[in-house]
């Protein structure tokens, strides 16, 4: 409906399903926090002019990117749709090449500790070589761009020997609310360092 997430506190992201067919004026734009929102509609719903605030992330089934980008109601936001990510035993993948994949940032929650959206990734968390997805393997070979910022409840996180690219303030981490370090350890199984951003730790 119209303005149905404009004020929707820290939500950071919504997910649509395939049975909406109309999505309202202002639907998520506005004041909130909202990051991305996920369609599961295969056949684009009507749309709005307004419906999406600048630079939110929409996401559509595997497939239906091109369908989205050159419907009339949704060319305005073409720069803005791409596929659903993969997502593997809670961890969000992207796809950089047709073999490859980057862990990406899920900007689910929201932190008043630090006042940044962040992943709910939680606990020890260990990145596998490999995911697969639509009979497809995929290797994993980077961790994108804020992954893990600002996850609180973060213990550990463990990166296979494939990793080959950390992107920007990937462990940028806040200390937790009570006052300890929200990652304690970082393991890098990579035999060869890396290529690092001079912002991927802080």
């Amino acid at each position: 409906d119209s303005y149905a997430f404009y004020k929707s506190g820290y939500c950071g992201s919504v997910d649509v399903p395939a049975s909406v067919k109309t999505i309202g004026s202002n639907a998520f734009n506005g004041q909130n926090y909202i990051q991305f929102v996920i369609i599961r509609s295969t056949t684009p719903p009507q749309v709005e002019s307004d419906s999406f605030k600048n630079g939110c992330i929409i996401y559509v089934p595997d497939g239906c990117v091109e369908t989205y980008a050159n419907d009339k109601n949704w060319k305005r936001w073409k720069n803005n749709i791409k596929e659903m990510p993969i997502i593997d035993n809670g961890i969000w993948y992207e796809p950089i090449s047709d073999n490859e994949v980057a862990v990406i940032n899920n900007c689910q929650v929201f932190s008043p500790y630090s006042m940044f959206m962040c992943s709910d990734y939680a606990g020890d968390i260990t990145i596998p070589e490999t995911v697969e997805h639509n009979d497809v393997t995929y290797q994993v070979t980077t961790i994108g761009n804020f992954a893990f910022g600002h996850c609180e409840r973060l213990n550990s996180v463990t990166l296979p020997a494939t990793i080959t690219n950390i992107k920007n303030s990937v462990f940028t981490i806040y200390y937790a609310m009570d006052g300890n370090l929200a990652l304690d350890t970082l393991t890098v199984l990579a035999t060869t360092p890396p290529q690092v951003a001079e912002d991927s730790f802080n």
